[in-house]
């Protein structure tokens, strides 16, 4: 039978029974799922609810001895339990993002990766290619069939490698239908899909803390386009007919090289034409773009809190790094959900105002890929007199790869 409503949820993730547990005499663990929901949320709110908007180190940023600064916006799954806890971004922090915004308002429409608007697309296309060339091998003509007859029809294709496809194309299909229906409280239209992103109500603002490096990596590979290199020439037309056979005759002798000695001879035919013609055939080595790396982007900081305020805000800088880079796990731990995503945008304070810097490089949306902590300077572990064991010198080390590929276009607009 098709996969329905029904059968999937309910939990934040969906919105619907787990009634395809009762059909295969399985439990359905409802009140484990609601606790363990109620749990996450629970230790969420434990770790950054008393957070400020605003992360802030250190406390003079942005005053007349540190002009400069970087700051990090974080982008939250939709479907995450830091989305469905966190309200919307307001004071400082939405200043921030709005502004944020303004400078990256091109993003949307312009970014060379994927997108998880297309979701559906994908695998309802998917779907129907691996069913509809399965159907087409059968004679099964599947058009204008509704998620019951798509699996009706699948099951009516006979045995074999055929019918394993029909099946499973028409359980991504059905599949997907479901999941379309179980996002109802997702608002697609304006772009909230499940597994998109929004942003979180924290920024984090740090000092610039070495020499910035923004660097481009073109992928070229050489190849050698040997005989279609003749046709390619722009001096084809002036080769001779005795060059053309020369150039052929030697290819097809390099080809039948291995001949003498499956023979038992050991003659090197090819090489004793070409040492005695004193020339060798042009390979026409030519250089062809496959791609563009992915930039990346490293930050150190060293923390050296002066008071329990500062490392209150060091604490927890350090801890929405650490929990944003993670994957949070589905109900019935079946997928990782994606990490959040990250912002990075340099700022620069000048006349009572501070605004992105406009002489640096803008830096698409990143993935954390390394986070580093360090307690203790120097190989030693100490902490400050009269507190319960605050490290007395933090250090952070934080790795970002870039989730998109750079195109002129995007160059142009800043990037």
């Amino acid at each position: 039978m098709p996969i329905k409503d029904k059968n999937i949820g309910p939990d934040e993730y969906h919105q619907s029974n787990q009634g395809y547990l009762d059909a295969l005499g399985i439990e359905s663990n409802k009140d484990k799922r609601e606790e363990q929901a109620t749990h996450n949320r629970d230790t969420y709110n434990k770790m950054f609810g008393n957070d400020k908007p605003v992360l802030q180190y250190p406390s003079d940023l942005f005053q007349a001895n540190q002009v400069n600064g970087v700051c990090f916006f974080v982008k939250v799954r939709n479907n995450s339990v830091a989305s469905q806890n966190s309200s919307a971004p307001d004071d400082k922090a939405k200043d921030r993002i709005d502004v944020f915004k303004s400078t990256h308002s091109e993003m949307s429409t312009q970014m060379n990766r994927s997108s998880v608007e297309q979701q559906a697309t994908v695998m309802r296309t998917s779907g129907g290619l691996i069913l509809g060339g399965a159907a087409l091998k059968a004679g099964v003509n599947m058009l204008n069939s509704s998620a019951t007859g798509l699996w009706d029809k699948a099951l009516s294709i006979g045995g074999g490698v055929g019918a394993t496809a029909a099946l499973a194309g028409a359980g991504i299909v059905a599949t997907e239908l479901a999941r379309t229906a179980n996002e109802a409280g997702f608002n697609n239209k304006e772009g909230e899909y499940s597994t998109g992103t929004k942003f979180l109500n924290k920024v984090i603002q740090l000092h610039v803390p070495q020499s910035i490096i923004s660097q481009y990596q073109a992928d070229w590979n050489e190849t050698e386009l040997g005989m279609a290199g003749i046709l390619a020439s722009r001096r084809f037309d002036q080769a001779g007919i005795q060059d053309v056979s020369e150039a052929a005759g030697r290819g097809l002798i390099q080809a039948a090289a291995s001949l003498p000695k499956a023979l038992g001879v050991d003659a090197d035919l090819g090489a004793a034409i070409e040492s005695t013609s004193r020339k060798t055939t042009n390979p026409y080595k030519e250089q062809l773009f496959k791609s563009m790396g992915f930039r990346s982007f490293a930050f150190q900081y060293v923390f050296n809190p002066k008071s329990i305020e500062e490392y209150i805000n060091v604490r927890a800088i350090i801890n929405t790094f650490k929990y944003h880079m993670h994957p949070e796990i589905s109900p019935g731990q079946a997928f990782l959900i994606y990490p959040s995503e990250f912002n990075i945008e340099f700022y620069h304070a000048k006349d009572g105002g501070v605004k992105p810097n406009p002489h640096l490089p803008k830096i698409s949306d990143c993935a954390l890929k390394d986070v580093k902590v360090t307690y203790g300077p120097d190989g030693f572990f100490n902490t400050v007199a009269e507190t319960d064991g605050i490290p007395s010198e933090i250090t952070m080390e934080l790795n970002f790869t870039e989730l998109e590929t750079m195109t002129a276009n995007r160059i142009a607009d800043g990037y």
